[in-house]
């Protein structure tokens, strides 16, 4: 489990919507639960919306509210947020927690593509309520803020791999039931804000341990050696000399230089997400490869005559 989650932030300072930005809480949001009392209410008793992923698997629920967990909302213009309608830090934390440790933990005879779809619509709510109360959070709520990112930007990560072959890949556009773009534009969400937060904390002293981890997460993905290059020179030595860089660099490299040879044996060394997102790169891969000229084969070589 998180141990964020159990940790008490005082709330932030708030004077309304103008007057939220004094960095020195756990957000001004109020609610204290995985799910806000109104959204709970109406969901269960109003007009019933309730997730089968947010119910006990015996089926039984002394407290049905308990199970809820807050549903992706848009922040258009017409929507007036109140402090009750947001998640604090802690309560994020609890939310996400919930959601690795329980909904994705369920019977491996539950379908996972209805499990990732669940988890993706919560998680996205959370990174949206991150977003809205940034500018509120302490420093320690920011470092916080950082875990929860990075579970999320994992998340989409490991989804995009085990449910790729449900895309349009393999089905007519009618007949998809996982969108990869929308599962990558989330990642790419993700990966930019906690990239982003790692910048903010260094600003104050602050270094994350899994920086270089998401970084080289960022350098895989992205396979743009002019981009690449740029982020590189603005990180400090330590996170640019860090294994899990190094390794991302020989990966982004061996696309670019359409060498299929050292690209598998990178992808044999590889930790599980960053395979995850090497995936992607096969087909081309294999299609430079195939592309690439090969010398002629020659005839057996005749043994010597004594």
């Amino acid at each position: 489990p998180y141990t964020w989650s159990v940790i008490e932030f005082s709330p932030s300072t708030d004077h309304g919507a103008a007057g939220r930005n004094f960095a020195d809480g756990g957000g001004w949001g109020r609610c204290e639960l995985m799910c806000p009392e109104a959204e709970a209410h109406e969901r269960l008793h109003i007009a019933p919306n309730v997730n089968p992923h947010e119910q006990p698997v015996d089926g039984t629920a002394v407290h049905p509210e308990s199970f809820l967990v807050t549903m992706f909302h848009r922040n258009d213009a017409a929507r007036v947020w109140q402090p009750s309608d947001i998640r604090n830090i802690s309560a994020l934390a609890s939310s996400v927690e919930h959601m690795v440790t329980v909904v994705l933990d369920r019977p491996k005879d539950l379908n996972f593509i209805h499990r990732a779809s669940f988890i993706r619509d919560r998680l996205r709510q959370v990174r949206q309520e991150l977003t809205m109360q940034m500018g509120s959070f302490s420093l320690e709520a920011k470092q916080c803020a950082v875990d929860l990112m990075e579970v999320c930007t994992r998340f989409h990560i490991m989804a995009g791999h085990r449910c790729c072959h449900l895309g349009t890949r393999n089905f007519a556009m009618n007949d998809v039931r996982f969108d990869e773009k929308m599962n990558r534009d989330m990642f790419t969400q993700g990966l930019s804000g906690v990239m982003s937060l790692y910048d903010d904390l260094r600003e104050h002293g602050i270094t994350c341990d899994n920086e270089a981890e998401f970084r080289a997460y960022f350098i895989v993905s992205s396979a743009d050696p002019e981009v690449v290059s740029g982020k590189l020179r603005q990180l400090p030595a330590a996170v640019r000399t860090a294994p899990q860089i190094q390794a991302a660099l020989r990966v982004l490299a061996s696309v670019q230089n359409n060498d299929p040879t050292s690209f598998f044996r990178e992808l044999r060394r590889a930790d599980y997400l960053t395979a995850c997102l090497m995936h992607p790169h096969l087909d081309r891969v294999r299609e430079r490869a195939l592309q690439a000229p090969h010398p002629p084969a020659r005839p057996p070589a005749r043994p010597a005559r004594p």
